[in-house]
């Protein structure tokens, strides 16, 4: 979850809202698109990381956009 980087709450712009955190930023998305980020690993295989769904999710997600 620690990188060198991270995003803070005070950089961010209002078109961006925060929609997962620990003690830090970890995923946001635009209000007005479909743009989103994160600063975690989700492809890592830890026994508290839910990577896997967040996976799932954003590919779900991506497939409706489509349409």
């Amino acid at each position: 979850e620690i990188h060198s980087w991270a995003v803070s709450p005070v950089s961010l712009i209002d078109d961006f809202e925060v929609i997962a955190k620990t003690r830090y930023i970890q995923a946001l998305k635009s209000k007005t698109r479909p743009v989103y980020g994160a600063q975690f690993h989700g492809e890592a295989v830890t026994e508290y990381n839910a990577g896997g769904q967040y996976i799932i999710n954003f590919l779900k997600l991506a497939k409706s956009r489509q349409k």
